[in-house]
């Protein structure tokens, strides 16, 4: 296991018990799957079948992309690579932010943990609960909150990271 993946893992974890839902390569899953988390596994890009990370980007169904760039030198490598690419270009022409460093993944993932935390749970009807502090001193608080959690309250995420 490469050492991004062995940094990711632990965040890949927050995520999952926190309501993500997380895609990967079939190696990233095996690797995933071996500490208890569960992803769906997507295709590499240059296998040309689908479902694959393409697929799901392009559908709209990942919002957010967590692809670090491998450093390699062999040639499976080389191809790694390649796919890192189309993935990070595909996710920024349809508006989807990428994250390519493991230090900001790490930061990005303890944020979103914490917004949801702090943000609270969602009714069935997907509209916040009943106000508390100072929130019932602001009515625009309310309203305010509510936009900004007016969609699934969790977004899709690819841990796809080294091969």
């Amino acid at each position: 296991m490469g050492k991004t993946r062995r940094g990711i893992i632990p965040y890949a974890k927050m995520l999952a018990e926190n309501g993500y839902r997380i895609y990967s390569t079939r190696h990233t899953a095996e690797e995933l799957s071996e500490v208890g988390i569960e992803s769906t596994i997507l295709y590499k890009v240059r296998e040309k079948k689908s479902p694959n990370i393409l697929d799901y980007i392009t559908s709209g169904r990942i919002k957010l992309v967590i692809n670090i760039p491998s450093h390699e030198e062999d040639a499976e490598s080389r191809l790694v690579l390649r796919d890192e690419y189309v993935i990070r270009r595909r996710a920024a022409e349809f508006g989807i932010p990428v994250v390519t460093n493991l230090e900001l993944a790490q930061a990005l993932v303890r944020s979103l943990i914490s917004y949801n935390r702090n943000a609270g749970p969602l009714t069935p009807a997907g509209h916040e609960g009943p106000p508390t502090g100072s929130q019932r001193s602001d009515p625009s608080a309310t309203s305010h909150i509510a936009k900004l959690r007016s969609g699934p309250s969790r977004i899709p995420v690819t841990a796809l990271a080294e091969g």
